[in-house]
């Protein structure tokens, strides 16, 4: 992530795409085709999704504290660790 943040990698594609882009895309092709890009997509969504969900199924959380203690941060970086690590596994 950092190295994206530090390329600046999302930004200049979304400049290089321009607002034209989506707006074109929006018009053209309209809310008709939502739904069916949708089920089309599905079992590529199931695909990338699922060694994810894999992940955060298999992570032992830590104890949950009373709201707002700080040592409840630990379960959210125990989810980010299993979700970079599986990250790094898929792209090598």
């Amino acid at each position: 992530m950092q190295a994206s943040i530090a390329s600046k990698s999302f930004s200049k594609g979304v400049a290089k795409a321009g607002d034209s882009t989506w707006a074109r895309g929006a018009v053209e092709k309209g809310s008709a085709r939502y739904g069916p890009g949708v089920q089309i997509a599905q079992a590529d969504y199931i695909k990338g999704f699922t060694p994810y969900r894999n992940a955060i199924a298999a992570v032992n959380l830590p104890p949950r504290f009373a709201r707002r203690d700080p040592r409840n941060l630990l379960r959210v970086a125990a989810i980010v660790d299993a979700m970079n690590a599986t990250k790094k596994a898929q792209v090598g």
